[in-house]
């Protein structure tokens, strides 16, 4: 049982690790976004692909060993992590339960992260939608007034026709 608990306390660690990987990708992530240089963006997502494999393989590991602790907890029901903390001695729970603590905070600090860029991301389409409908004459509030609210435009000047 010790060497179970010390297997998933290393996997624990590695995912712990994983998320703080994630965490400064995207940072990367969203200061590319700021600036606008979506070139570097293809590099960035291949780096995520690569840490969240990691990360996946982390969990499954862990995942095993928590489910041959399961039958010794009793009741049938799978265990969750801050259940693994009646195993370990007393001097080894506290510990552990930062550990937790910091595995969620991280996991909620990139669940944030990612939101954010997502918004950025769906701004910027819009954005680029929006011009497109203005290039193209479709719709019929593709401007903006001098107070910055759509306003009707006529057809585009870009692709008038002078005769």
């Amino acid at each position: 049982m010790r060497g179970q608990m010390e297997k998933i306390r290393t996997s624990l660690a590695t995912e712990i690790g994983c998320f703080r990987e994630l965490l400064t990708v995207a940072e990367r992530e969203r200061d590319i976004l700021l600036k606008g240089s979506h070139q570097e963006l293809m590099d960035t997502a291949q780096l995520k692909l690569a840490i969240a494999q990691r990360l996946s393989v982390a969990q499954q590991e862990r995942r095993q060993l928590m489910s041959r602790l399961s039958p010794a907890a009793g009741g049938g029901q799978p265990l969750r992590l801050r259940d693994l903390t009646a195993f370990l001695p007393p001097e080894d729970q506290a510990p552990f339960r930062e550990a937790l603590g910091e595995a969620k905070s991280l996991a909620e600090r990139l669940s944030d992260m990612n939101r954010v860029s997502k918004r950025y991301v769906e701004e910027a389409l819009d954005t680029v939608d929006h011009l497109l409908g203005i290039l193209s004459g479709r719709g019929a509030s593709q401007g903006y007034s001098p107070h910055g609210r759509p306003a009707a435009v006529g057809r585009p000047r870009i692709l008038a026709r002078s005769v």
